[in-house]
């Protein structure tokens, strides 16, 4: 299938854009979290649950929109997913009660969750192996940007505006997009499956990804750091600001350390591979996360807890995490170049579950305290490193048998 360079060029942009927009729909809101919970007269785990809903609409269709996909395009999936997430982002900034925040932000998710999917379908459809892992890359430097920007934006909106106006801000330029890719984007995958949404045909597709030892190695410990990092981001508005007492329109600058080691992690690991072709940096990566959370936990135990010190433990984590994203993804989608569309399936279904049980543990987990939060942090980096490590030596042994 070809296309001119500059199409190419154009469609990379706009999902990264609506990625970043995607991730925004969360962060900017962040700093009104505190003070929402006088508006709707509700309690903080409550209002936390604003960010597991979002999460639950992005994870629950992820089965059904890959395989959809496959059956009717990319576009129209994308583009109808598009539409529900600029319609529900519209209904949140309208939301007269918790209950309706909470439904908006679902609906949110569902659309995101279209956008998910056909993303990496498309991304796999269209460029080259090296070529993705560089467009993935930067699709998750600019996405990390909105956990800088977000807040910070947020913050003033919310001071000067309030807290509706960064629903409003999300409506406006996910509109915009959308607009560029109803224009820009081809259909990518032109082979479509009549029987992409046939029970046999789901159920062998999944079944044989659950068995793909390379896939599972990148897809399960991707998930569960990116859960570790969706944990923070739904505690940090009340630890920063609760705990640390720093005011709603500061807190996103308190972002940018976390976020520019996320983006130096994801940069210098780009850097090194040239360089190093066939060092393991992922496990460097891996090293990093587990010592962000006991960091933070011998930190907390010794009393000497204060903003700096969580912000340092969580660079920590962010600059790890950058090291890993980039490479397990597209090692994940790589290991299922005859099954895309199931697999950037499972792979968005796993994404937003982990990213929704981290942040609903976080409204049940947490008490006040750094402690509780950091418990959390570890277990997640903990068991994504232990998967990590098991699957990539049976691998090894694996080929050390075939070679013999």
């Amino acid at each position: 299938m070809m296309h001119s360079k500059i199409r190419l060029q154009c469609v990379a942009a706009l999902l990264i854009i609506f990625n970043f927009i995607a991730n925004l729909a969360n962060d900017i809101y962040l700093p009104s979290m505190p003070n929402l919970t006088e508006v709707f007269q509700t309690t903080s785990g409550t209002l936390q649950f604003t960010m597991s809903a979002w999460f639950a609409g992005v994870a629950l269709p992820q089965l059904f929109f890959g395989p959809l996909s496959e059956r009717i395009g990319r576009r129209p999936v994308i583009l109808g997913g598009g539409i529900c997430f600029i319609i529900a982002t519209a209904f949140a900034a309208l939301a007269i009660n918790i209950e309706s925040l909470i439904i908006s932000r679902f609906f949110q998710g569902v659309g995101v969750c279209c956008l998910n999917v056909t993303s990496f379908s498309i991304l796999t459809d269209l460029y080259e192996h090296a070529i993705r892992k560089k467009i993935i890359n930067k699709l998750n430097i600019v996405g990390s940007l909105s956990l800088l920007l977000g807040p910070i934006i947020g913050g003033y909106f919310f001071i000067y505006y309030g807290w509706q106006s960064n629903f409003i801000f999300v409506f406006s330029l996910g509109a915009l997009t959308l607009l560029g890719l109803y224009f820009a984007l081809p259909e990518s995958h032109l082979d479509l499956n009549p029987k992409a949404l046939q029970f046999q045909t789901l159920f062998k597709n999944y079944f044989a990804l659950s068995m793909n030892k390379i896939f599972i190695g990148s897809f399960a410990p991707y998930c569960l750091l990116l859960g570790g990092l969706i944990a923070y981001l739904t505690a940090a508005p009340f630890i920063i600001i609760g705990l640390f007492g720093v005011p709603p329109e500061q807190f996103g600058f308190t972002q940018l350390p976390i976020v520019c080691s996320y983006i130096g992690g994801a940069l210098l690991i780009g850097e090194l591979e040239k360089h190093f072709p066939r060092a393991d940096f992922q496990t460097v990566g891996f090293v990093l996360v587990v010592l962000s959370g006991f960091s933070l936990l011998i930190m907390d135990y010794f009393d000497v807890m204060n903003l700096s010190v969580f912000i340092v433990g969580l660079s920590l984590y962010a600059m790890g995490f950058g090291f890993c994203s980039a490479t397990l993804v597209a090692d994940a989608l790589s290991a299922s170049q005859n099954n895309v569309g199931s697999a950037a399936a499972i792979l968005g279904a796993g994404m937003a579950s982990t990213c929704m049980l981290a942040s609903a543990s976080v409204g049940v987990l947490y008490n006040g305290t750094v402690a509780s939060f950091s418990y959390l942090l570890v277990i997640i980096s903990l068991t994504a490193f232990a998967i990590y490590l098991s699957i990539k030596k049976l691998i090894l042994f694996k080929k050390l048998i075939n070679v013999n």
